[in-house]
């Protein structure tokens, strides 16, 4: 059995996990052919080495143009299942993303399925998350770990206005997790980053 186990020091979103993934040896190329399986998506991968702290880290971007469309739920998982990908990463996929639409839909006291995605259905959102379905299936990995999860604190700007930090679906995702606040101020959890380790995380701690 292959597990993985992240260290969440620094918080978690999308774009990080997916890049500490491309560390751990996701050989990008496999995952720009992999991803030309998601129909319909326009944007390009932007992949670099930085240096913080005296240590080498890979960034992951996903660019994408200024205007996206929003998604629904339904519309988001019906691309996913008509995508070509592996029937294991379409699972992953349409499991990190139904956690994001039960929070959702906590939240704004909807049904799942009419939870309209505005941030976190970008294309960049979605390619995140499959990309971190992608990795976690080229990688062989049978099952993730996670440390705590540290919260810092603030105010961050949404469509719907101002917002508390954690925001109100992160921390309906983390709901039972155990985490820790820590003295920063801004967003160190991501819903995207807390949908990715609360569907794929076995054990916390």
């Amino acid at each position: 059995m292959r597990i993985a186990y992240g260290d969440l020091i620094g918080g978690v979103s999308g774009d990080m996990f997916v890049g500490a993934l491309l560390d751990l040896g996701l050989p990008l190329d496999k995952l720009k052919s992999e991803l030309k399986k998601l129909p319909g998506l326009s944007y390009r991968l932007e992949v670099t080495k930085k240096t913080v702290h005296a240590v080498r880290a890979t960034r992951f971007r996903v660019i994408c143009g200024k205007k996206e469309p929003e998604r629904t739920w339904k519309q988001i998982r019906e691309l996913i299942r008509q995508s070509g990908f592996d029937p294991t990463i379409k699972t992953i996929g349409l499991k990190i993303f139904a956690r994001l639409a039960e929070a959702e839909g906590k939240i704004h006291g909807v049904a799942p399925d009419r939870v309209h995605f505005h941030e976190v259905g970008g294309t960049d959102s979605i390619v995140d998350i499959i990309s971190a379905a992608i990795a976690a299936h080229q990688l062989k990995i049978d099952s993730f770990h996670f440390s705590r999860i540290p919260l810092g604190r603030g105010v961050t700007r949404s469509r719907h206005g101002p917002l508390p930090l954690p925001g109100p679906a992160t921390l309906e995702l983390l709901k039972g997790l155990p985490v820790q606040w820590i003295d920063l101020e801004g967003e160190t959890v991501t819903p995207t980053g807390a949908a990715i380790v609360s569907a794929l995380g076995k054990t916390f701690g």
